[in-house]
């Protein structure tokens, strides 16, 4: 009986046809065959980014001016030119860069470059060059949103975060520039998930998020920090600026309907702000610990309120429990 049982689900199975699909069914793009050169960043601020070459001739540099502007201290204003030839190759030529432009370790004039090799702009900055066609261009990008993104708010995470204001707050001291940053919390978020549940919590973090986004400048960079906390970069802002900018968000975040069609939950948020001036802060850990301090006193005198600088020259001791 199990030997023909057995037989017969062999049978069946041989019978079963293969689906039909076509070529769109199965790729969200159709497929393009010919690849593109692109630099894939190995090493620096931007790792796992995609840079196709979309130009005969790009500079890369520091420089503003430049074609692909990479923010690394080590590398020159005007570091170095790519430059298409024909038969579809690529040279890369050294600009008479402080640092040097080095292929697969070894420091370059100038040299056609082939599948693979690995370019290094200074002392931190590596890319490495390929040929790829949509599907691996695809692929990358989706890696490299899972490495800097939040999957639930689809906002930068903590890591690029902070990477980002490392460079930022490098480019404050060297300019003499403002540089603000600011921790948001929601307040009473435990009590929003423990009326509504975990799913209704989420929904107010991913809207709140959209909020965020819309109550900040196109220069800002805004991220979450984890849990209930965002943060802000609030690039070239003073004590000044950076108050109204955070007072914009805790308005705009008062005045948003949160909840379900059937229920509004309210929703505010306490936001703390530190601002680099000159040289009170030594690096960008002490401003972000300046800022959760500032939020800690926001907690205190009330929350859905904003505390800089401006109202306190050191913030007091903390009282108030993280996420209240």
């Amino acid at each position: 009986m199990r030997r023909g049982a057995s037989t017969g689900c062999a049978m069946e199975n041989m019978n079963d046809n293969t689906m039909v699909m076509k070529v769109a069914d199965i790729l969200s793009e159709p497929l393009k065959p010919q690849s593109k050169a692109c630099l894939i960043v190995v090493a620096g601020r931007m790792v796992g980014q995609v840079l196709p070459l979309r130009k005969n001739k790009m500079i890369l540099g520091r420089g503003v001016d430049c074609d692909l502007m990479i923010e690394d201290p080590g590398i020159s204003r005007r570091h170095a030119r790519l430059v298409c030839i024909p038969e579809g190759a690529v040279q890369i030529i050294d600009l008479d860069s402080t640092n040097g432009t080095y292929v697969n370790g070894r420091r370059i004039q100038a040299q056609n470059l082939s599948d693979g090799d690995k370019i290094q702009l200074g002392p931190g900055t590596i890319f490495k060059f390929s040929f790829q066609d949509q599907i691996d261009q695809q692929f990358q990008r989706k890696l490299y949103q899972n490495a800097t993104q939040d999957g639930l708010t689809q906002l930068y995470n903590r890591k690029y975060f902070m990477d980002r204001l490392n460079t930022d707050f490098n480019h404050a001291i060297r300019h003499g520039r403002p540089l603000s940053a600011a921790l948001i919390d929601v307040d009473f978020f435990k009590s929003i998930n423990d009326t509504h549940g975990h799913l209704v919590g989420d929904e107010v973090l991913s809207k709140l998020a959209g909020v965020l986004l819309e109550a900040t400048r196109d220069e800002d960079l805004v991220a979450r920090w984890g849990g209930e906390e965002f943060a802000v970069i609030y690039r070239d802002a003073d004590r000044a600026r950076a108050t109204i900018c955070g007072e914009r968000v805790r308005r705009m975040v008062e005045k948003t309907r949160f909840g379900t069609p059937d229920k509004a939950i309210p929703v505010t948020v306490s936001i703390g702000i530190a601002t680099l001036d000159g040289n009170n802060l030594l690096d960008t850990d002490q401003l972000m610990r300046t800022a959760d301090d500032y939020l800690y006193l926001a907690k205190r005198n009330g929350r859905n309120r904003v505390e800089t600088a401006l109202t306190h020259r050191q913030p007091p001791a903390r009282t108030v429990a993280a996420g209240a």
